[in-house]
């Protein structure tokens, strides 16, 4: 694997660290800056340099899948918030 190759896998593989770090702190709107830098990263087109090997190898192929997963519960958890929001207002309604 070529150095340039290499530091680009270790950028994807600090990210993907620095996503999951945010997330198990319950630091959700960092996590969504990063994982949208990560989702930059895995569409960049120095992704394509990496062979489907180096890929599976790299642990690259499992980042995309969990982000994929990410997204969905990040969507999931931004619809549920809408909702309690909603409900707060109510009860604040029927307080006054």
């Amino acid at each position: 694997m070529a150095e340039t190759t290499k530091a680009f896998v270790k950028k994807i593989k600090g990210t993907s660290q620095e996503l999951g770090e945010l997330l198990q702190a319950n630091k959700f709107e960092e996590a969504f800056d990063v994982a949208n830098k990560l989702n930059n990263l895995l569409k960049s087109e120095e992704i394509d340099n990496l062979t489907g090997k180096e890929l599976k190898e790299t642990s690259i192929e499992g980042i995309k899948e969990q982000l994929k997963k990410y997204w969905w519960a990040n969507g999931e958890m931004r619809k549920y918030q809408g909702v309690l929001r909603k409900r707060g207002q109510m009860f604040s309604d029927y307080a006054n």
